[in-house]
């Protein structure tokens, strides 16, 4: 029976979805070289403090760890693909629709995060397509010239592709054209295999509410998605991922990349996370940007996989973030990865649930 992932309808507002997996490389097993009894114990304390312990100062790039940004594996693989229907003239009629809405997603497929011990390929060779209006693919996530393509288009509205993954996954950046979101029928996405033995749909704006994955088989083979809405002005908004590792219980540290609405890297960001002394679990993360600049901290809760927070600068709050951690298939023990979204506060985007007011 096929997989089906429901959805609310598609909102008015133009909308950007992105599907997206966490990193692909997975955390170390236990505590590594660097980690120590003194860590642990330094951790607990910045937990109580107001900004987590950390400082608005400027940093060097990459915080002057490179190689644990790399080890992150942050991001994964892409080439730009020139697709042919992109400037096709039924595709134009679509993009100049009086209400068109567009959409930019990812979609990745495979071992998420990576599985150096999966010795089974999965071929995923299908298509993705809409119910109205056209895709356009964008970029290749990991496709390597022997096993993956996208085929010779001729459906706007269909993208066919040859895929095998085995350790890790491959994927696609697309850009989907909705020439009615006021239909009555919601904007629908579905990959289906070529042997018909999976099908997976999702109705776009169920996105917004944060990242879905669906495992499907028992070789622990998944799809991610998370979504982000385009505002209606030009503020800042993006999204982020990256890879968290537990040092003790109750408390750990995490990296991350910061990307853009066009999903270019801009920033990095560290941090701690954990119980603070009253019990609740917090995270602070440090955000600079490509120089070293300090750009702000993250603040906020998590907790049964998901964490919402604020973005915070100088001149106090400048934004929001939320979004879901996984844990490492090595187990909650070591640690695992996160996915999410950021956005200035002046942004006109809707609100994926209520988001924290106040850290205690």
């Amino acid at each position: 029976m096929p997989h089906k992932i429901i959805s609310a309808r598609i909102c008015r507002a133009a909308i950007i979805a992105c599907l997206a997996s966490a990193s692909t490389v997975g955390c170390n097993d236990g505590l590594d070289e660097q980690d120590s009894v003194d860590d642990v114990a330094d951790i607990a304390v910045a937990l109580d403090e107001d900004d987590g312990g950390l400082t608005m100062d400027d940093e060097l790039p990459k915080f002057g760890n490179a190689d644990a940004f790399a080890d992150a594996g942050l991001p994964a693989a892409e080439a730009v693909h020139d697709d042919e229907l992109a400037t096709n003239v039924d595709v134009e009629k679509i993009k100049n629709a009086p209400n068109m809405v567009a959409v930019r997603a990812k979609l990745l497929w495979g071992q998420i995060p990576a599985n150096r011990d999966n010795e089974k390929a999965r071929d995923w060779s299908g298509a993705i397509s809409v119910n109205r209006g056209a895709i356009i693919v964008r970029r290749l996530i990991r496709f390597e010239p022997k096993t993956d393509e996208v085929l010779p288009r001729f459906d706007p509205r269909v993208v066919k592709f040859r895929s095998k993954t085995r350790p890790h996954h491959d994927g696609l950046r697309v850009e989907l054209i909705d020439p009615n979101p006021e239909a009555d029928k919601p904007f629908v996405l579905t990959y289906q295999a070529e042997d018909g033995g999976l099908e997976l749909s999702v109705k776009v704006s169920k996105l917004l509410d944060g990242p879905k994955t669906v495992t499907v088989d028992d070789a622990d083979n998944r799809m991610v998605a998370v979504a982000r809405a385009r505002p209606l002005d030009h503020c800042a908004h993006g999204t982020m991922y990256g890879r968290w590792h537990k040092l003790a219980e109750g408390r750990g540290r995490f990296i991350g990349l910061v990307l853009n609405a066009h999903d270019d890297p801009i920033g990095h960001m560290r941090g701690v996370y954990g119980r603070r002394s009253n019990g609740k679990k917090v995270f602070f993360g440090k955000y600079i940007n490509l120089k070293g600049k300090f750009k702000g901290i993250f603040r906020g809760h998590y907790g049964a996989g998901k964490f919402k927070g604020k973005w915070k600068h100088k001149n106090g709050d400048k934004g929001v973030l939320g979004g879901a951690y996984f844990e490492s298939r090595a187990g909650p023990e070591v640690g695992g990865h996160f996915i999410g979204r950021w956005r200035k506060k002046t942004c006109n985007l809707p609100e994926a649930g209520e988001l924290p007011t106040e850290i205690e």
